[in-house]
Order: C-alpha cells, then structure tokens, then sequence
C-alpha cells in the first residue's frame, strides 16, 4: 500500500512542479494587444479628457506617446528606433503625419 501512495505523490509532486515551472518561465510581459483602431479612439479619449482640464494636445499627438509607451511595455525601450518596433502592436500609423 506505501509503495502507491509514493507514487501518487511522485505524480503529485511532477504535476506541482511543471506548474511552477511555467508560472516562473511563462511570459509575463506588459505588452499591450490594442489595435490601430483603439489607439485612436484612446487618443480621442485622452484628448477630450485633456480639454475638459484646459489642457489642448492633438490627437496624432496622443497616438505618438501611446505608441512610445506601448513600446516601452513590450520591453523595447531601449531600441534606437523606438518607431521601427511597434508596429505590429499599433499598427503603422505616422506620428503628427511626419517620416519616420
């Protein structure tokens, strides 16, 4: 009878762990899944908001911090062109119409 009780605990015991494993190493970015559609309506949002304050920012304004930020979040913060490296996530919208 011990020797099955030890290996449910073996079973037990792998299961927890291989748990654990993938709570440790799983991906537990802050990376954000807006699309181009929901920037913009973010960005006409914050602006509203900002004008309700007396504060007055353009929208493409807005757009161009929230895509800084989301690249931020994915991690790539450090990259030269921080433009060049969220676009998948927001979508390849130009900043105040100009270059990049």
């Amino acid at each position: 009878m011990n020797a099955e009780f030890n290996w449910w605990l073996l079973v037990v015991g792998v299961v927890a762990g291989a748990g654990l494993v993938s709570l440790v190493a799983g991906n537990w970015g802050r990376g954000s899944d807006a699309s181009a559609a929901d920037l913009d309506d973010e960005a006409a949002w914050i602006t509203g908001a900002l004008g309700d304050q007396g504060t007055t920012l353009a929208p493409d304004t807005i757009a161009a911090i929230l895509r800084l930020h989301g690249t931020w979040l994915t991690g790539d913060g450090d990259a030269e062109d921080p433009w060049a490296t969220d676009e998948e996530a927001y979508g390849a919208a130009e900043p105040d119409g100009e270059g990049r």
